[in-house]
């Protein structure tokens, strides 16, 4: 049943969701493999701590990834607007060259 939730949530792109489901899962079977006392639990808590430093990690490198992807795509666009900016100067350029060829104006 967990692998089939964990698929789903994979495949809907809730990658996030999926970790929290492996992270809750571990530490569920953890519980119930190790009987909790004492030196025990801590060793529990130092586990689902790291745990948790992971998850942020990844949380971080993602932001910091779909950060960048941002920022590309608007310099891309930037491009693209000063390539339709250089187009049109260049077709006003040559609509005023020509119609003086042609003798619209004469100085």
């Amino acid at each position: 049943m967990l692998l089939l939730e964990l698929l789903l949530l994979l495949l809907s792109g809730r990658i996030m969701m999926a970790l929290l489901v492996i992270i809750a899962s571990v530490s569920r079977r953890l519980v119930m493999m190790v009987q909790v006392t004492g030196r025990r639990l801590l060793m529990l808590m130092w586990l689902l701590l790291l745990l948790l430093l992971l998850l942020m990690g990844v949380v971080v490198v993602m932001l910091r990834q779909l950060m960048m992807l941002i920022l590309w795509l608007l310099l891309n666009l930037l491009l693209v607007m000063l390539r339709v900016w250089q187009q049109f100067l260049y077709l006003m350029a040559c609509t005023s060259y020509s119609s003086v060829l042609i003798g619209g104006t004469r100085g």
